[in-house]
């Protein structure tokens, strides 16, 4: 994925705000993650000119409200990501994640991560496996396909010790999406903003049906980023009901309730 017309410059500069802004979120990125990260943003603006992927192009829009916000919860995850390895290695699915975030952003940051990317939209996938190239992460696998039909399916339900979604839909939908797809045991963590203690109010059903309790919410502050944001990160403990997920559109259309 190449765009002639892209300001060279660019790359550069991301590399740089990144390195700085990193360190003050208590990340350390060596040269290739931040060559990485530069090459991945620009990934993202050529790749906009054809698809809706984000309409933040800017170089400090891309560092602190992309990356660093997508990252910057790993870090108070350690312990719980530890114990959910396979050997070295850490299962990640990444729910409607559009153009890549957060699940290229974590992996790009943990060499330990094996993360499969899911969407619905074919042309954002089309426009993932390009960049996964790009970046040389051709380990990455890129799925087309819908949550709630994907989550029926014996390949992917209750396989992944951990699923991620940012700014997907409201709590009681995205946990019908996330935890048939997260083995028992799991974690769920949805990126969310300042509105998340009414979300978890009106998840409460969700939460029963679907057999997940909530085991922290952790505050994720980023230098120079005044939005409130927060990650819930839930504990599936036992296996999912046969009658979940709900299909043909029913999670958004009529999510749980009491």
């Amino acid at each position: 994925m190449t765009n002639a017309k892209s300001d060279s410059s660019f790359p550069q500069a991301v590399r740089s705000l990144l390195a700085d802004r990193a360190r003050a979120v208590g990340l350390s990125l060596d040269d290739r993650q931040l060559d990485r990260f530069a090459l991945f943003a620009d990934c993202l603006r050529d790749g906009n000119t054809r698809v809706n992927l984000t309409a933040i192009t800017d170089v400090e829009g891309m560092v602190l409200k992309h990356f660093l916000d997508s990252m910057a919860v790993w870090p108070a995850l350690s312990r719980e990501l530890e114990d959910l390895k396979d050997g070295d290695r850490l299962a990640v699915l990444d729910v409607g994640t559009g153009a890549g975030l957060p699940g290229l952003a974590l992996a790009i940051l943990d060499p330990d991560i094996q993360l499969t990317l899911m969407d619905g939209t074919l042309r954002k996938v089309d426009f993932l496996t390009a960049a996964c190239r790009t970046l040389g992460m051709t380990e990455v696998a890129v799925v087309h396909g819908r949550a709630e039909e994907l989550g029926r399916q014996p390949t992917f339900r209750e396989r992944f010790p951990v699923v991620v979604a940012r700014g997907l839909a409201p709590l009681p939908t995205l946990l019908e999406y996330l935890v048939p797809l997260t083995g028992v045991g799991g974690l769920c963590l949805a990126y969310k903003g300042p509105n998340l203690s009414v979300e978890l109010q009106a998840a409460r059903p969700a939460l029963q049906a679907l057999r997940v309790d909530v085991e922290r919410v952790i505050p994720v502050h980023v230098p120079g980023l005044d939005a409130i944001r927060r990650v819930a990160v839930f504990r599936k403990t036992r296996t999912t009901g046969a009658r979940y997920p709900r299909g043909q559109g029913q999670p958004r259309r009529r999510p749980l309730q009491a």
